[in-house]
């Protein structure tokens, strides 16, 4: 059976919730100052009741009004932070209003013998005469109040989720033009200048060398990935295969280079690779890697990459054996401009949901590592 629809409005703060209680307990004495004196301005001549009179009369009317407005108020702020269905408010309310039409019936004859000095044994005729319409109105006007504090309450909300609704464009916007800095920056710091260069190098020395088709297969590779890292226009997602397929050239080409010293080991699971990341993403973890730890060691050096998704969330962790970090190292290996990049993205896509870190792996080695909540994302194409 389909769950009834549930009130959960943000709770307005204290500053809010004492305006309006300010302006509640203004507004009934406001209302009986004006009603008394309209009531003293069309008095008959001979009438001897004084303005003080008149609006002490109607406040007698009239507080039990601002009382059942706080309560109102109170009420809707008590289910608001309880997430009370629209079923339970609504029946809540139903009772609520019989209890004030009981009490307010009898309170306004009680009040009209009382405070006009009448003999309260007219009580029951008054009441006779009276309940009926009376009663009718007093039911009438608690709907009236119930109105207009649910409305300021569902008028609140829409402002809330508008304000929200602004703040989620802004947030893309950023994004967006974090990544529009990022694609630009994939030339710049990504494939820094030394990779070109080393990449270049490697190429022209295949071709003097008399190793040709290495050097041709070299230099589509780095086509390749030139093409891949530009054509990714203004996508913002795609599966972790695609990001996979760049890194594989990068390795490619980086193997190379660094001949029979660079093992290379892959471990993915199935299910990590339709997962969705943000594009180039995991490039400047495996750039990083290489930099410093693999390009350090002075012989055989194994970069590992792994993925898998575990507890509803994408683990990805890129292991070197290379030096270990120092101490004091640990948080500068992430202020360079990719890595910086990197985690500011982390940041604006998921906010806290994901982690990214760099740490010491046990006597040797250095592993880091990106987890990401798993999202449904875009799908975008493996290209």
């Amino acid at each position: 059976m389909e769950a009834a629809p549930r009130l959960t409005v943000t709770p307005p703060s204290r500053r809010h919730q004492a305006m309006v209680i300010a302006a509640i307990v203004c507004f009934w004495p406001l209302l009986c100052g004006v009603v008394a004196g309209n009531g003293y301005l069309r008095r008959p001549p001979q009438s001897t009741r004084t303005y003080a009179w008149l609006f002490i009369d109607q406040m007698g009317f009239y507080m039990p009004f601002l009382v059942v407005t706080l309560f109102v108020f109170f009420l809707a702020l008590a289910q608001q932070r309880r997430g009370v269905s629209l079923k339970n408010m609504i029946l809540v309310n139903v009772a609520a209003s019989l209890g004030w039409m009981a009490f307010y019936s009898v309170y306004a004859i009680w009040w009209i013998l009382w405070h006009r000095g009448a003999d309260m044994s007219q009580f029951r005729q008054y009441f006779t005469q009276l309940h009926g319409i009376n009663s009718l109105f007093d039911y009438s006007i608690y709907w009236y109040i119930a109105t207009a504090v649910y409305a300021g309450v569902l008028y609140r909300e829409a402002q809330i989720r508008a304000r929200q609704a602004g703040d989620l464009a802004l947030r893309t916007a950023q994004l967006e033009g974090l990544l529009v800095k990022s694609q630009l920056e994939t030339l710049k710091a990504r494939l820094q200048p030394h990779f070109l260069f080393n990449t270049l190098n490697s190429i022209s020395s295949c071709f003097r060398t008399g190793e040709n088709e290495l050097g041709l297969s070299l230099l589509v590779k780095l086509s390749d990935l030139l093409r891949h890292a530009l054509n990714q226009g203004e996508r913002r997602m795609h599966p972790l295969r695609a990001e996979l397929t760049f890194i594989d050239l990068y390795l490619d080409i980086e193997a190379v280079r660094f001949e029979d010293r660079l093992r290379i080991e892959r471990d993915f699971q199935a299910e990590a690779l339709p997962v969705p990341v943000p594009v180039m993403i995991l490039q400047p973890i495996v750039e990083n890697a290489i930099r410093h730890g693999v390009s350090q060691s002075l012989g055989p050096a194994l970069l590992r990459l792994h993925g898998v998704v575990q507890a509803q969330q994408l683990v990805f962790a890129v292991y070197n054996d290379g030096p270990l970090l120092e101490e004091s190292r640990m948080d500068d290996g992430r202020e360079g401009i990719g890595l910086r990049n990197t985690v500011e993205r982390l940041e604006h896509e998921y906010g806290n949901k994901a982690f990214f870190q760099i740490e010491n792996w046990e006597a040797r080695g250095v592993v880091a590592t990106i987890t990401l909540p798993m999202t449904k994302g875009e799908e975008g194409a493996d290209g």
